[in-house]
């Protein structure tokens, strides 16, 4: 599952927005599925070369869904 988050980015002081790949997680003996946070995407970050790391938007995401 991919999922959007926005937020403010630092390092260009712009409203920024990066796309986050949840996997899914199964737990023994709960028949409810859950996602946990994984890789995620930024234009920026791949045409221009952000050096931030971790990305904010991404560590203020949260970890599982």
């Amino acid at each position: 599952m991919e999922k959007d988050f926005s937020g403010l980015c630092p390092k260009y002081e712009t409203e920024g927005s990066i796309e986050i790949t949840y996997t899914e997680v199964n737990m023994a003996g709960d028949p409810r599925t859950y996602y946990k946070r994984g890789n995620y995407r930024c234009e920026k970050s791949n045409s221009k070369g952000c050096d931030l790391k971790p990305c904010p938007i991404y560590s203020d995401s949260p970890n599982s869904l």
